[in-house]
């Protein structure tokens, strides 16, 4: 086989783990090996995998890969036929370009890149030639964070069937003696808690010095049977800690860079006065108000004696459990409180902040201990809403610096605000997850963060630093670490620093001299993922990664917009310096110079028994699939009565359609995604009499966009944006802060508004005029979708629940002259089945007949909710009921 036989692609995934996401029949993994050399805290991974196609067709086989968190993609590339095909780095924008221009000619080409909403999930997209093998490369490395007295590195693995030979080796070495280690067994991969008492009975663990350790982990066919009878699906994790004392921590001096680890060992945390801030809007009641009960139980009661705190609810209105700072040993009062909380009202989260960093400020003893732990599952619906707003208001009532540490539970709370107002004030964010057990989740979070054991922690360094992360923090919190790099103005070793803070017993003033560091790893011959690296070479790539992550969260915190494109430009040279797959670049494949072999997905070659029966006129694929976005080509809604929906997944050739009955003047959200904070409603009305039944048929008659500041009314008749109104007759060309608005007569009875978002998502909403006596009843809107993959993994609503979801075409029986697909969706760990009929149907606005898969009754177990789920109150509702 020639190189042009072979193609490649690689898009964003939301799915998770190392996986073969193609029917085993057709897709076999040979081998996968993961090697992860961890040295001073600095963890460099590489995953291999051997992919074998057992059919005699090509087959588009799709590798699901999760990442941690906090790690960047450093390196990808496959090999096929002995020959290597390598990537490239390029700024994100770019990388698109390149990708979309090779894609439309009809070449190969493809790109890695990260997701901008707090994800590191990816898909890679590998078409097989038929009978043969491909491996594939991947490199990530990460800084591993210390967290509840351990450092975690954690590899998703999730093949979907046993595979013969799998790997995984792990090496650590650090510059202290390892007093912790553990490997515990395979967890899953949802939210959950890890039993670091129990072992992985099948990883042999190996001490060669105190400060090292080489893990392995090779389960064979038979071990993996027994336990995976699908094949192994879970995280594999090491936890360990050094040894610590109370000194100045670990510093690494090399070639003018350095690295600064610090992580005392004190006896005593400082006194706290904390208020707790819970959201109690109505929202919260089904089951979130319990699951904070029982959080907030365990909390209380673990309060230390010398501490002292407040509960506040809020929802529209804000409430203090009692006027003043209550002594510990009044946990069960507060309890008593906690239990008669009622879930009901909005969501006011300025005056809750605000009142509440006004209360600590008036009371706190000193300005160690004081902290605010606040809570909500919503968004601003009450009170000052603009996210802008809220933000300016808290941090102006914020004098005293307090530190407000927040929680976002579940998926509709606004995360770029909770995240927002944590950076902006001193704190720490976290998810909580809805799918794991969210009492425990908050209760690691409120440990986590609840024990400051330093106060205004201030780093001073002998030698001037030109460039690096931050030197001053408020807090240094129990079992975290606290890490400072820079550049230095010389390259003169040694390098002295001053470490000053306030504990419990009163100032503290360490001091430290770097000391002479080998970085040689003792195990080159096992993991050679260092060869290419040299003491300073691993200090640069260390600094390089933190230097990125603080300038990402800086740019977060930052209000100004000269500012954060300053902070995005320094982030993305540093990105693309050191082929870091960051928010802001992208890893491309491209082999468009190779002569591409016609796209033969398994789906589409069981239809070949019937093509005739399935006719799809080429307008529609280039208007609807082709052009429509990349990713899961266009989704389209609204289209003559009742109203259809088509979406086009990736992996089906025909998209799915289903009906919405809706009743007249009832509002569906159509999309929800609070990571962009977006939201879609449409209001249904009736058409003429025209159904079979002799009833009405519905279209869209209104259609609400939310986006920020941005409010967006479309009816029939005209546009409102905010206090203006505009006219569908006269074309239009406008900028609104994140989007641009475009309207343009395409047929004397067809009219189009165009929304293109900053972020290139888009809207296009049409307006269709029908004369009175025309069978399709009067005039109605519809919807469409372009680039919609850029929304995030959250999104819901009736087409948002589509947009990252995915669907295989298992198998095709022909029954009674129709063709019956058996469809599987995957979301997250969950598989749901269901059967469809291909539908052809005439599209009267087109004037087109298409094909899709009608999802029937039977069919909707696919969806995450049916449509009467979304149905709200109001065009500008943001979150369900």
């Amino acid at each position: 086989m020639t190189r042009g036989d072979m193609w490649i692609t690689a898009l964003l995934l939301l799915l998770p783990a190392i996986a073969v996401a193609e029917d085993e029949e057709i897709a076999e993994f040979k081998f996968l090996h993961v090697i992860t050399d961890i040295r001073y805290r600095f963890a460099k991974t590489m995953v291999t995998g051997g992919i074998f196609n057992t059919a005699n067709i090509t087959a588009e086989v799709a590798v699901d890969l999760t990442l941690p968190n906090s790690a960047y993609i450093s390196d990808f590339f496959f090999i096929y036929n002995g020959v290597q095909y390598d990537s490239t780095i390029h700024e994100k924008e770019t990388a698109e370009r390149s990708y979309t221009t090779a894609k439309a000619q009809g070449e190969a080409a493809g790109h890695v890149s990260k997701s901008a909403h707090e994800t590191n999930k990816f898909r890679v997209i590998i078409s097989v030639p038929k009978k043969a093998n491909i491996t594939f490369n991947l490199t990530y490395e990460e800084v591993l964070q210390r967290r509840d007295g351990v450092y975690t590195h954690s590899i998703y693995i999730d093949p979907g069937q046993p595979v013969p030979d799998m790997k995984i080796d792990v090496a650590v070495q650090d510059t202290r003696d390892i007093t912790t280690l553990k490997v515990p067994p395979i967890y899953s991969n949802s939210i959950t808690d890890v039993d670091i008492t129990e072992n992985n009975n099948l990883a042999v663990v190996q001490r060669p010095t105190s400060n090292s350790a080489y893990i392995r982990f090779y389960p064979t066919l038979e071990q993996q049977l027994s336990r995976w009878a699908e094949g192994l699906s879970g995280v594999f994790s090491v936890m360990f800690d050094v040894h610590r004392g109370f000194d100045a921590g670990d510093l690494l001096v090399s070639n003018g860079y350095f690295i600064h680890f610090f992580a005392p060992a004190i006896p005593n945390p400082i006194p706290k006065d904390i208020v707790f801030i819970l959201d109690t809007s109505t929202s919260m009641y089904n089951g979130k108000m319990d699951q904070l009960k029982a959080a907030m139980k365990v909390i209380l009661r673990d309060l230390r004696a010398d501490d002292k705190f407040n509960v506040i609810s809020f929802s529209s209105r804000v409430r203090f459990w009692q006027s003043d700072m209550a002594e510990a040993n009044n946990a069960e009062r507060a309890v008593k409180y906690i239990d008669s909380l009622k879930s009901v009202g909005w969501t006011n989260i300025r005056k809750s902040l605000v009142s509440g960093l006004e209360y600590l400020s008036e009371r706190q003893r000193s300005s160690e201990g004081a902290l605010i732990m606040f809570l909500t599952d919503g968004r601003a619906t009450s009170g000052e809403r603009n996210p802008n707003m809220v933000l300016q208001n808290v941090r102006s009532a914020n004098k005293k610096d307090i530190p407000v540490y927040t929680l976002a539970f579940g998926k509709d709370a606004d995360w770029e605000l909770v995240k927002k107002l944590a950076l902006q004030n001193f704190g720490i964010t976290r998810r909580i997850y809805t799918d794991g057990d969210p009492a425990r989740q908050i209760q690691n979070f409120y440990q986590e963060v609840s024990s400051a054991m330093l106060h205004g922690v201030t780093f001073r360094y002998s030698d001037t630093v030109t460039s690096g992360t931050q030197q001053n923090f408020t807090n240094y919190l129990d079992g975290s670490e606290l890490i400072v790099t820079g550049v230095l103005d010389s390259q003169i070793d040694p390098l002295t620093t001053n470490i000053i803070g306030t504990s419990a017993s009163g100032p503290v003033n360490l001091k430290l001299t770097s000391p002479v560091v080998d970085l040689k790893s003792q195990f080159e011959a096992l993991t050679p993922l260092y060869d290419d690296f040299k003491v300073e070479g691993i200090l640069q790539r260390m600094h390089a990664y933190l230097y990125i992550r603080d300038l990402m969260q800086q740019r977060v915190g930052e209000t100004d917009r000269s500012k954060r494109e300053t902070l995005k430009q320094k982030a993305l040279k540093l990105s693309l310096k050191y082929r870091f797959v960051t928010p802001f670049t992208s890893l491309v494949v491209d082999v468009r110079y190779q002569k591409r072999v016609p796209d033969l997905r398994r789906d589409e070659d069981l239809y070949f028994f019937k093509e005739k029966v399935l006719p799809t006129p080429p307008p529609y694929v280039r208007r609807y699939y082709g052009g429509g976005g990349g990713g899961g080509g266009s989704s389209r809604g609204g289209g003559g009565g009742d109203p259809h929906f088509m979406v086009f997944m990736e992996g089906l050739k025909y998209p799915v359609c289903f009906d919405v009955q809706g009743k007249d003047k009832s509002i569906y959200q159509l999309i929800h995604d609070p990571q962009t904070d977006l939201t879609v409603n449409a209001r249904m009305g009736k058409g003429k009499k025209h159904t079979r039944q002799g009833g009405f048929r519905k279209y869209m008659m209104e259609i609400a966009i939310m986006f920020h500041d941005l409010h967006l009314l479309v009816t029939r008749s005209n546009i409102s944006l905010h206090e203006e109104t505009y006219s569908w007759d006269n074309e239009y060309n406008m900028t609104v802060p994140g989007a641009r608005l475009f309207i343009k007569n395409v047929t004397r009875r067809i009219t189009r508004l165009s929304v293109v978002f900053d972020s290139r998502f888009q809207i296009d909403i049409v307006r269709h005029i029908h004369s009175a006596a025309n069978p399709l009843g009067g005039n109605f809107l519809n919807i469409e979708l372009g680039n919609e993959e850029l929304l995030s993994e959250d999104s819901d609503g009736i087409i948002g629940q589509f947009i990252h979801k995915k669907i295989r075409l298992q198998t095709i029986t022909y029954r009674n002259g129709h063709l019956v697909g058996h469809l599987r969706s995957i979301t997250g760990l969950e598989r749901r089945h269901g059967r469809a009929h291909i539908k052809h149907r005439h599209d009267p606005v087109w004037n087109e007949t298409v094909s899709c898969w009608s999802l029937r009754e039977q069919a909707k177990r696919l969806f995450d909710a049916p449509p009467k789920y979304y149905i709200v109150d109001d065009m500008y509702q943001t979150t369900l009921s």
